[in-house]
């Protein structure tokens, strides 16, 4: 699990505060995505052995030295071997992810709450500052993350009146605890090209990557 937010100052640019990935595979989505936005992108390729996802545009509490708004960005990977623990804890974090964005325009809900409390302000400076010196610290973020987003209960899709059962208000089908994108949990499950986008304007597509929808919004 790798987590990337910057600094206060202006010197302390997005970074992740803990471990990197291997490589930013994200990048390959880029005319799908836009990662400084609220984002969820679940992707699974033919012949690979693991999943990836990518949840971002989740905005802190803190501010640049501008004044601007910071937003942390989650990367995921794991392997088939493991999926059905992965699938509860990735389906867990799109739930929020979703509702955070469904009851504020910014998307700021838990969490938010829980990765500004998992991460204040000094410590992020200090991990990106010199991430050389903060080994120790740099692991024992990740545990307490790993901890924190594992106790996370999905949040449900609460259909309203005259719904019919197993959809939503505009007839498409929703996944495990009423989850739109119902290809994440196939995408982590099966090695086989599923993936998944949720993002305004972006509807999710197979073939290990999102397919455009017929607007996008702006950046």
């Amino acid at each position: 699990m790798h987590l990337r937010t910057r600094g206060t100052p202006r010197g302390l640019d997005y970074g992740f505060i803990n471990s990197a990935p291997g490589t930013r595979w994200w990048d390959a989505y880029s005319d799908w995505i836009a990662t400084e936005r609220p984002c969820l992108l679940a992707v699974a390729e033919d012949g690979q052995e693991h999943w990836r996802v990518l949840l971002s545009g989740i905005p802190s509490a803190r501010t640049d030295s501008g004044g601007r708004l910071i937003y942390y960005t989650l990367v995921l990977e794991g392997a088939y071997d493991t999926a059905e623990e992965n699938e509860a804890v990735v389906l867990s974090l799109a739930s929020h992810l979703l509702a955070d964005l469904a009851a504020d325009e910014q998307s700021r809900g838990e969490l938010s709450g829980l990765l500004d409390g998992l991460c204040p302000a000094e410590e992020v400076d200090a991990l990106l500052a010199a991430p050389a010196e903060h080994t120790a610290d740099r692991a024992a973020l990740t545990d307490r993350l790993l901890t924190a987003i594992t106790a996370l209960e999905p949040v449900r899709y609460e259909a309203p009146p005259g719904t019919p059962t197993g959809g939503s208000p505009d007839g498409r089908p929703r996944g495990r605890g009423g989850l739109p994108h119902p290809a994440v949990g196939p995408a982590l499950r099966h090695g086989t090209g599923a993936g998944a986008s949720a993002q305004p304007g972006l509807r999710g597509g197979g073939r290990g990557r999102p397919v455009p929808g017929t607007t996008r919004g702006p950046g």
